[in-house]
């Protein structure tokens, strides 16, 4: 290569890096406005104060920004040159109600804390004691509480779960009176399963289940009217 073709070969590169540089450190790439699509606001927004949007990294920002608001369940964030930023904000939505004491707040599906609550009637409750610390981490009390839920709405109307730590079971109360008992170390997916066939069985036969304890070798059921339990 001459000497010359060198030298503006270098030239070149030089006025590159300096219009890349230029263009970092430039007014006019720094966050001018920050649009928000969320019904609740969004705390800590000031971490994109004098950020420059060609090199702010989304990821981050989203994975912090999640962090500081636990009643986000998921966000977008969109660049709009030259200097705007799209945040659209997917809400957690209640699940649940779980009441402590005189204490009543609602839950997302994940088991999330979200609100504080008045009393509620169309969100199913979930009663503990206080030995149950409300975190940030939910509770595995909580969360098989909610996976229980899960599994029994599709064939029932569950109203209320009490997590009962003096005997370590789960006391779930259904719509139609049924009361159902399950152990912590239960596996939920069996219970349910069971459940199903032994409901469906005394249905058939025209009697009505008041109670199904899992607690046993094999299930006892109580029904209505009769002092009789029936293990199965």
């Amino acid at each position: 290569m001459k000497p010359l073709s060198r030298y503006l070969l270098y030239a070149l590169f030089f006025i590159i890096f300096l219009t890349i540089g230029t263009i970092f450190t430039s007014q006019f790439f720094l966050i001018g406005k920050t649009i928000v699509v969320s019904k609740e606001d969004i705390h800590n927004l000031s971490i994109l104060n004098r950020r420059n949007l060609i090199l702010l990294d989304q990821e981050k920002i989203k994975k912090y920004l999640l962090e500081s608001n636990p009643f986000i369940k998921s966000l977008t964030i969109e660049k709009k040159y030259p200097n705007t930023l799209l945040i659209k904000v997917i809400p957690r939505e209640p699940s649940a109600v779980i009441k402590i004491g005189s204490v009543w707040i609602e839950l997302d599906s994940e088991g999330i804390l979200l609100r504080n609550v008045q009393k509620t009637d169309n969100l199913l409750i979930i009663e503990a004691s206080d030995q149950i610390i409300l975190r940030k981490k939910p509770d595995w009390r909580i969360i098989r509480s909610l996976e229980l839920l899960e599994l029994l709405k599709k064939d029932y109307q569950v109203s209320n779960i009490q997590i009962n730590d003096k005997e370590n079971v789960f006391k779930i109360s259904f719509a139609t009176g049924e009361e159902i008992i399950i152990p912590y170390n239960a596996d939920t997916g069996m219970v349910v399963a069971s459940l199903q066939i032994i409901i469906h069985r005394f249905r058939i036969e025209g009697k009505t289940v008041a109670l199904v304890d899992f607690r046993f070798d094999k299930p006892v059921v109580r029904l209505i009217n009769e002092d009789k339990n029936y293990p199965k």
